[in-house]
């Protein structure tokens, strides 16, 4: 093995050990958070977000794929918890999450404006909330014209 890719090889090494115990670390974290308050089931969540005028089978959606995305079991969601702060997701990964939301639920997106108005109004936090109205906002696909 050459000089040069014994570097590579050691430099790949370390890059994934720093990824992996910044992953771990993560973990741990949301674990404390979760010891530390009360629980909200799944359930409990869906209701409470259905007393907002959200429905069940968007919010059900979107509870289930932030926490895909996050992958730390038994952890009880709250509509209120930052994606970006909390679960360390970053904003391509917000926006992914909320792509794939659009597309399983047939959604057309909305308009860039809106994306602003709606951040704004939800002071600049991304979290389930500000997810729900997004989706509240858009159209079915089957319900729009198409352009002439």
């Amino acid at each position: 093995m050459s000089e040069g890719k014994a570097i590579l090889y050691v430099a790949g090494t370390i890059l994934l050990l720093f990824v992996g115990l910044y992953r771990y670390y993560v973990s741990q974290k949301l674990k404390r958070i979760a010891k530390n308050r009360p629980s909200l089931h799944k359930f409990e969540y869906i209701k409470k977000m259905e007393a907002q005028d959200f429905s069940y089978k968007i919010t059900d959606e979107v509870y289930d794929a932030i926490q895909m995305r996050i992958k730390v079991e038994n952890f009880d969601l709250y509509p209120e918890d930052d994606l970006l702060n909390l679960f360390k997701i970053d904003t391509l990964q917000a926006e992914n999450l909320i792509d794939n939301l659009l597309d399983e639920l047939d959604l057309v997106p909305p308009s860039e404006e809106t994306y602003k108005q709606i951040f704004k109004e939800n002071r600049s936090i991304v979290n389930s909330i500000y997810i729900l109205k997004l989706l509240h906002k858009c159209k079915n696909k089957s319900d729009t014209k198409p352009v002439l």
